[in-house]
């Protein structure tokens, strides 16, 4: 599970409450939640699985391409491509000739594997594929690489992180006409309200965050038009961080402050 960091940003502007809606989903509870999708949309192409399959399904589609032939070298070169760009991968400065060629038997154990893995009833959430052929199988490869091509995505993960700054939508939302409490998965999304402040260059908007990890990466901007008003990013365990993680999480009871060190400390009776 990651850190989650708790954010509040307040609105201001000649109707708060008119721009606050435009910004949220309403739930089937009726509650709002906010939506990074309408500050930037993303991709629905996008929105297949992270992981999981979508290796074997990429190789299993390039290699139920004729070799040789113009799209087997296109889907090659972006499959090739997507490698180099992910650090993460073992396959460093991959080449042409390292696109695994799988004989009839691997492809065959490949494909009753998958099919036999995702089905319908084994799905966790709307992303996930189900596979009831083999043309399931390789239409999901194929969107993949399309998406690399297309978009230099293969899914939402990355594209999350590089265009709202963290790898999920908001969550655990509370809305008032003015302001909107959330929290983000392990970062904050600064760039995000940048954008937002320049699209809507007439409102004001302060933001400030904590993560759950208290004291650690705090700090509020102020900004409007894209210009910042004010911009600051505590020390992690300083005692300005400490006291606005307090005011976000609401976890002052737990720390006293410590004179000599000039900053908060856990209370060893809490």
């Amino acid at each position: 599970m990651p850190n989650y960091v708790k954010a509040k940003l307040q609105v201001s502007g000649e109707n708060p409450k008119e721009l606050i809606d435009s910004l949220c989903e309403v739930c089937k509870d009726g509650h709002k939640r906010f939506d990074f999708n309408k500050i930037i949309p993303m991709p629905d192409e996008l929105r297949i699985c992270c992981g999981g399959p979508t290796e074997n399904c990429m190789k299993l589609f390039i290699n139920s391409l004729p070799i040789g032939f113009s799209e087997h070298t296109k889907y090659v070169k972006a499959y090739v491509a997507y490698k180099n760009s992910q650090p993460r991968f073992s396959l460093v400065n991959a080449r042409l000739a390292d696109i695994p060629i799988l004989n009839e038997d691997e492809r065959n154990k490949m494909l009753e594997d998958l099919i036999k893995r995702y089905t319908k009833e084994s799905q966790f959430d709307s992303d996930d594929p189900v596979f009831n052929t083999k043309e399931d199988v390789y239409a999901y490869g194929k969107r993949a690489l399309d998406n690399y091509l297309i978009y230099g995505y293969l899914d939402w993960y990355d594209w999350s992180r590089d265009h709202w700054g963290t790898k999920w939508n908001a969550c655990d939302c509370y809305v008032t006409d003015d302001e909107i409490e959330f929290s983000t998965a392990w970062s904050n999304v600064v760039g995000l309200i940048v954008e937002l402040s320049i699209q809507h260059p007439d409102y004001e908007f302060y933001y400030e965050y904590a993560d759950e990890d208290t004291g650690c990466q705090v700090g509020y901007i102020r900004v409007k038009g894209g210009e910042f008003i004010e911009s600051v990013a505590y020390d992690n365990c300083s005692k300005e961080a400490y006291e606005q993680a307090f005011r976000i999480w609401g976890c002052g009871d737990d720390y006293e402050y410590d004179e000599k060190e000039g900053t908060y400390k856990w209370r060893e009776d809490a």
